[in-house]
């Protein structure tokens, strides 16, 4: 008789640790700005975002990606196939909400001071108004993000958008 009475309550324990696990699981996701992060182009796996080099080309990949806030990067490859990235907030003018850039031929621009930064210097030049370089490996056809270090530079993006 005791045993009917437990099955019910075990039910329920098991019911409520599995909906915390994966609400605590799926706390961060992504998505790209024009579309491109459809199927495998772009994966979330346990610790790092992927994206294909094929979901890259001659304009910028702006991947949303939320962890402890929301941000974004910014991933361009260059023609001789050199990979460019930026978290996509500006250096100086961060903590303002319009501390973000967009593209704009081949550069993109600070939508905070209207300073202009040529793709080709994303992510090699540092400091002054230009974008946060991004840190990133390239593995088997992928350009590979630790969540750790984009969760570790969720300051920088605060007030990012906000009210935009």
């Amino acid at each position: 008789m005791r045993n009917k009475k437990l099955i019910p309550i075990l039910g329920f324990v098991v019911v409520l640790g599995v909906g915390a696990f994966v609400f605590v699981q799926g706390t961060r996701h992504f998505s790209s700005q024009d579309g491109e992060g459809s199927g495998e182009q772009i994966l979330l796996e346990e610790d790092s975002l992927q994206v294909s080099l094929d979901a890259l080309g001659e304009n910028v990949l702006f991947v949303d990606y939320s962890g402890e806030t929301d941000m974004q990067i910014m991933l361009y490859q260059d023609q001789k196939g050199t990979i460019h990235g930026a978290l996509n907030t500006c250096q100086v003018c961060n903590g303002s909400p319009y501390a973000y850039f967009e593209q704009e031929g081949d550069d993109v621009v600070c939508q905070n001071c209207g300073n202009h930064f040529a793709l080709q210097d994303l992510g090699v030049v540092r400091g002054g108004c230009n974008p946060v370089p991004l840190e990133f490996t390239q593995d088997d056809g992928k350009v590979k993000i630790e969540t750790d270090y984009l969760d570790q530079n969720a300051y920088r993006f605060v007030n990012w958008k906000q009210g935009v």
